[in-house]
């Protein structure tokens, strides 16, 4: 995909953009449905709702410039970088992570109209809000670990100097730690040391 703009404006040669898609169900229950104390015209409820994921994809557009024309893409440094970033968010600990942090319980308080009978749309909405927040946190945490990658590759313009190390300790306690991921200690990470053969495969790494 040719975007020469878009790279002018991000200062760079190649850049790399993710979203996600994803779709889920749910089931939900209350706890203590009162009227609301400041409008007897609605009503309150502290709901608990269980998520469970049932897809989470993503969607990648890799951006190269116009005179981008290498004898050999498959080999340039410029375009195996990219592809670090989409290896980035697709790492299997990644998606690991993502459906242990979907699929955490939704705690929150709905309000609604008295006269409605039936909570479902607040529901609905205070659901779609609570996965919304974290599919949020969880770009947050691939974006930081894009922009890792650039910091100490220079952008693909130079090799990483530890490679191995570097993709490995992206998704550890510790590299969650350093991203200030707000879900450590509500989620399972995976083992580092069972995880090592299958991350750096993931990552085309030869040993």
């Amino acid at each position: 995909m040719i975007d020469d703009p878009r790279l002018e404006v991000a200062k760079k040669h190649g850049l790399t953009t993710f979203r996600f898609s994803y779709d889920y169900v749910y089931r939900y229950e209350f706890n203590g449905v009162q009227p609301a104390t400041d409008d007897p015209s609605r009503m309150t409820g502290n709901m608990i709702a269980k998520v469970r994921l049932i897809r989470f994809d993503t969607e990648h557009s890799v951006m190269l410039e116009s005179r981008y024309q290498p004898d050999k893409p498959w080999e340039n440094p410029l375009l195996q970088h990219e592809f670090d970033h989409v290896s980035i968010s697709t790492d299997p600990r990644f998606l690991k992570l993502a459906k242990d942090v979907l699929e955490q319980p939704i705690r929150v308080t709905v309000t609604w109209l008295k006269i409605q009978e039936t909570s479902d749309a607040a529901v609905e909405t205070a659901i779609k809000e609570g996965v919304s927040a974290r599919i949020t946190d969880l770009e947050r945490l691939v974006q930081a670990n894009y922009d890792a990658l650039d910091r100490e590759s220079r952008d693909g313009q130079a090799n990483l100097s530890e490679r191995s190390r570097f993709f490995l300790g992206l998704y550890s306690k510790a590299g969650l730690r350093r991203c200030k991921f707000p879900y450590l200690d509500s989620i399972r990470v995976p083992a580092q040391d069972s995880a090592n053969k299958e991350v750096l495969k993931h990552y085309l790494f030869v040993d």
